[in-house]
């Protein structure tokens, strides 16, 4: 599935409901629906603290989800290179066929 920029819609796919969905934290599936909706619009920052604020969770808590959608294989994470500024590292989705987002 290809995504565009300013889409409307955000797909989720039965995969990820069938399969991940029901293993998960909810509050990680909140951070999750919004990394997918990070990645149909550019223009949305998906840093730690910008996804903390949108959910409203805290950063260790984003951070713990982040790190469990990585566990799982969804996401790649990555680091900025300037270490202070570790709370705005990014993500990359993974590639699935048929089921998961191409990377940014």
């Amino acid at each position: 599935m290809r995504l565009h920029s300013r889409t409307l819609v955000t797909s989720v796919s039965n995969q990820f409901i069938d399969y991940y969905m029901p293993q998960a934290n909810g509050e990680f599936v909140k951070v999750y629906l919004y990394l997918l909706r990070c990645a149909s619009d550019p223009t949305l920052d998906a840093g730690i603290c910008s996804i903390a604020d949108r959910c409203n969770h805290t950063e260790k808590d984003v951070a713990r989800a982040l790190r469990y959608w990585e566990q799982a294989g969804l996401i790649k994470l990555t680091k900025s290179p300037d270490k202070t500024k570790e709370r705005e590292g990014r993500f990359r989705l993974r590639e699935e066929p048929e089921c998961f987002l191409q990377e940014l």
